[in-house]
């Protein structure tokens, strides 16, 4: 497909079935080596090309663009040719599925997903950032602050309520839980100057793979059954029963929207008032 200067090849996955389209936009140079039939050359370590499958198992649609006219990106990520060419992959995408689209960068790829999500208005529905790249290293020298992160509207993390909630049995995650809600209400203070407002989002159990795999854990660890291990979960929230992730992703929703237009640092726990202790019985 056209693009300033040249052409870029991007590869569509899914259908009108799936939820969302996710824009995956790995890092290094950003070459993947993508051929007319839809193959992959380069970069095949990188996590989000080799997941290209799970993405679509889980219900999304994927858009992966390659390097335009075949070139490095190494620098070009946060400049306006490049949320051009993100620009193009989305419209690109969304000729084959009128969808949300939400760019997931890593690594050098964070800044241009910073970029689109930055420049490209209500094309972006939403961005994930992992691996942030925060510093000038390399040969890039660009980071996630070239591409204008304050016109970001609304960051959102979603960190597990054990940096709120601690137990015994969680203390590594625990920690790491808590580094993140102290990472993000200092990030809230330092940014809310440029209209940015930074939210954490701490769910408790939630019924998914990740809770099955830490229920089995949980049970492991206790020497009980899994049966018993859910049971004890659901006695420790009073509810009487595990979230649903469409509950938190309502609350991700709504701080993301205008209606939580003065939400900053704010850490809320999506567990329905569990009470960890009772999961220790």
């Amino acid at each position: 497909m056209p693009v300033a200067g040249g052409t870029e090849r991007v590869l569509f996955l899914g259908g009108q079935q799936a939820r969302a389209i996710v824009l995956l936009l790995p890092g290094g140079d950003g070459i993947i080596g993508l051929d007319s039939g839809g193959g992959v050359h380069q970069l095949g370590g990188n996590f989000l090309v080799r997941t290209l499958g799970q993405w679509v198992a889980q219900g999304f649609a994927v858009v992966l663009p390659d390097a335009p006219n075949g070139t490095s990106l190494t620098g070009q990520r946060h400049l306006p040719a490049y949320a051009d060419a993100i620009s193009r992959a989305i419209d690109f995408g969304r000729s084959h599925a009128a969808l949300p689209v939400w760019l997931i960068g890593t690594s050098a790829g964070t800044t241009a997903a910073v970029n689109g999500a930055a420049h490209l208005g209500s094309k972006v529905s939403g961005a994930v950032l992992t691996s942030s790249v925060t510093r000038r290293t390399g040969a890039s020298g660009e980071t996630i602050f070239d591409a204008e992160p304050g016109a970001v509207a609304v960051p959102v993390l979603v960190v597990g309520n054990d940096g709120l909630k601690p137990s015994y049995w969680e203390m590594t995650a625990g920690v790491a839980n808590a580094a993140d809600i102290n990472f993000a209400s200092s990030a809230a203070e330092q940014y809310g100057r440029y209209g940015v407002r930074i939210n954490t989002v701490n769910p408790g159990p939630v019924n998914t793979d990740r809770w099955d795999t830490l229920e089995k854990a949980f049970a492991r660890d206790k020497g009980v059954t899994q049966e018993r291990a859910h049971a004890l979960a659901q006695q420790s929230i009073p509810f009487g029963r595990i979230c649903e992730p469409e509950e938190v992703a309502a609350l991700v929703t709504f701080l993301a929207s205008p209606l939580a237009s003065f939400i900053n640092g704010a850490h809320i726990p999506v567990d329905g008032a569990q009470r960890k202790a009772i999961m220790d019985s």
